[in-house]
C-alpha cells in the first residue's frame, strides 16, 4: 500500500509541476531581466517578458472560462476586471511619476509583469484544481 500511496503522490507532484510549467518559465525570464545593467535594457526585457505573460494569462483565462458553468462564468470575468483595474491603480501607485524616461518605463513594466505573473499563478492553479474555486483539495 506505501508504494502504490507513493505512485500517487509522485504522480500529483508531476501534474502539478506541468500545470505551473508556464509561470515558471516565465518567472525564471524574470529574474534574468533583473541582471541588464541600464534601464533602459531592463524595461525592455521586462516588456518582452510583459506581453509573453499577458498571452498565456489569456490562455490560461480562457480555458479556465470554458470549464466553468454560466454562473461561475460570471464570476470570473467580474473578477477578471476588476483584476485589470487593480493591476493598473496598482501599478500606477507603485510608479506615479509622468515622465517618459526609461526609469519611469522600467518601474512600470516591472511591476505590470509581476502582477500579471501573480494572476497567471492564480488562473493556473484554478485550471488544476478543474475550475474549483475555493475548494480545500
Amino acid at each position: 500500500m506505501t508504494v502504490l500511496k507513493t505512485l500517487v503522490f509522485t504522480l500529483a507532484l508531476i501534474a502539478a509541476q506541468l500545470a505551473f510549467a508556464d509561470s515558471q518559465a516565465l518567472r525564471l525570464e524574470e529574474k534574468e531581466c533583473g541582471n541588464h545593467m541600464s534601464y533602459k535594457q531592463i524595461s525592455g526585457c521586462f516588456s518582452a517578458l510583459y506581453i509573453k505573460a499577458d498571452q498565456e494569462l489569456n490562455s490560461q483565462y480562457s480555458k479556465l472560462s470554458k470549464s466553468l458553468d454560466p454562473g461561475n462564468k460570471s464570476n470570473l470575468v467580474t473578477a477578471q476586471r476588476l483584476w485589470v483595474k487593480f493591476r493598473d491603480a496598482d501599478c500606477m501607485f507603485s510608479e506615479p511619476r509622468k515622465e517618459n524616461d526609461d526609469l519611469v518605463s522600467s518601474g512600470r513594466n516591472i511591476c505590470l509583469t509581476r502582477r500579471t505573473l501573480d494572476r497567471l499563478e492564480q488562473l493556473e492553479d484554478y485550471n488544476f484544481k478543474k475550475g474549483c474555486n475555493g475548494c480545500a483539495w
